[in-house]
């Protein structure tokens, strides 16, 4: 019986072309081979299983082969092949983990000097470079800025800000990105179609999605996918591997939020619980798909930063129309304090049980133009008049010509000695011959100013009005809390 290999190695990409979704780099590779623009050492950055460790060895082939220095090796020659299954003499990968001491790096120094056994040139590919204590950098310095002729280094890490910038400054850098759910799509489909496996269209749009754009984790998880169902898998069987609740019941629970029912949303909450689902795996699934709407309601359907299959699409764009975007906004909020307080918490079911039902009261998920809406019906039906706000000053516009400068004020005259020494007895004059102000009518919004009675009155009826209407009541109390702390 033959050793088992995993989707991820028997399928690994063998030449550039074959590197899925890292065009740029590729690229850049290909041009300088085929340039002879080949520098001595290379950092590749990025994520873990986007690609970084299977360019290396793509680039070592490279390098290494008969017919190369080429963009595209043969991988038919003894180099490609020795390359390829691991065991190769002149190109050595190294586990910086396992090797992180000074010592480590002074006798790969030592071997730098001896010339390649049978190969061009001798490729060390040193995986998880950031693990090196400061010391091996230190010693490893003068190596990497000089190194001979027939030396490559290739650096792979996922912490590239946890390397000296000394390092960074002798290498050439490449930033690998995640990979795209439709690329990670496109590749499980030609693996479902090599293991004479089959998945519907959901199901693979979940494995891409849950791998967070790591094409290995994906191919990881369809690997155990075809083990588990024997070559026919649901998205059923996706969700149960994944351990996350069903898309149905996450548009179930918004839907019970939206109708503000918090019992059948904490029953669906409980269900999960019970079948095993973790709660912050449970709350990470309500922020995507709050985000979903959110992007929806801001960016329309054909965004390219919506992931979703057209089934969910429309069932989005139903759900969507239940809710405001202040509302989503709200609740993304609650949900990320929520996700903050089970991290934090030994009771992880209970943060998320009271964040259910403060979001199924709807109070931060009205609209603030409906509640001022209701503010200034309250005051027409109260009496009360209305104090328009002052709108804020324009600011000039950046493009805008700067406005003169103005124009001087001519001197005031001064009075002559005679005439100013008689301007307050005048004024004394004056004042006396006014009439006294009319006093305050009783009943008018002035004449109670000192009336207890009426101010009683009238403050009932305002407790009596807003009783009726818990929103425009809260939103009172934030008023006069804003207005208490202007006044003090």
């Amino acid at each position: 019986m033959t050793d088992y290999l995993v989707l991820a190695r028997k399928y690994r990409p063998q030449t550039f072309e074959e590197v899925v979704g890292q065009e740029g780099v590729t690229t850049t590779l290909r041009n300088a081979i085929a340039s002879g623009r080949v520098a001595h050492a290379y950092l590749l950055s990025g994520p873990r299983g986007v690609g970084k460790t299977t360019t290396a060895r793509i680039l070592a082939k490279a390098l290494n082969c008969e017919q190369g220095p080429t963009p595209s090796p043969c991988n038919t020659c003894q180099f490609c092949q020795s390359i390829t299954s691991g065991d190769d003499l002149d190109v050595i990968e190294i586990d910086a983990a396992s090797n992180t001491s000074v010592d480590d790096v002074r006798a790969l120094r030592d071997n730098v000097r001896f010339a390649p056994a049978r190969a061009r040139y001798k490729i060390y590919i040193v995986d998880e470079v950031h693990m090196l204590s400061r010391s091996a950098f230190n010693a490893f310095l003068k190596t990497l800025e000089e190194p001979p002729g027939h030396v490559k280094f290739i650096f792979c890490t996922t912490e590239p800000h946890r390397l000296p910038e000394t390092i960074h400054s002798r290498c050439q850098r490449f930033d690998f990105r995640r990979i795209s759910v439709a690329d990670i799509v496109r590749r499980l489909r030609q693996l479902c179609e090599r293991e004479k496996a089959t998945a519907d269209d959901a199901a693979i749009h979940l494995i891409a999605r849950s791998s967070k754009g790591g094409l290995r984790d994906a191919e990881t998880l369809l690997d155990q996918l075809i083990s588990y169902t024997g070559g026919t898998i649901s998205v059923k069987q996706v969700e149960e591997a994944l351990g996350a609740l069903p898309r149905r019941s996450i548009f179930a629970l918004l839907d019970h939020l939206a109708d503000r029912q918090p019992g059948p949303a904490l029953a669906i909450v409980h269900q999960a619980i019970q079948d095993g689902k973790d709660t912050e795996s449970l709350l990470n699934q309500l922020i995507g798909h709050v985000r979903s709407l959110l992007l929806l309601s801001v960016c329309g359907p054909q965004s390219a930063l919506l992931d979703e299959t057209p089934e969910d699409l429309r069932e989005l764009e139903r759900q969507r129309q239940r809710f405001s975007t202040e509302g989503l906004l709200y609740m993304s909020q609650v949900l990320w304090d929520t996700l903050r307080k089970v991290k934090e918490s030994a009771q992880s079911r209970l943060p998320i049980e009271l964040a259910l039902v403060k979001l199924a009261q709807g109070d931060g998920l009205q609209p603030l133009a409906g509640i001022i809406q209701r503010l200034q019906a309250l005051e027409g039906r109260l009496g009360v008049p209305a104090h328009a706000i002052p709108a804020p000053p324009a600011m000039p516009s950046a493009h805008a010509a700067p406005s003169p400068p103005p124009a001087p004020t001519p001197p005031r005259p001064q009075p002559e000695p005679q005439r100013a020494q008689a301007e307050p007895e005048r004024r004394q004059a004056e004042e006396k011959k006014k009439p006294p102000p009319p006093e305050p009518i009783a009943g008018t919004p002035g004449g109670d100013t000192h009336d207890p009675e009426a101010q009683l009155e009238r403050q009932s009826r305002i407790e009596e009005q807003a009783a009726r209407n818990p929103a425009i009541a809260k939103a009172l109390r934030i008023l006069q809390a804003r207005v208490v702390n202007l006044e003090t």
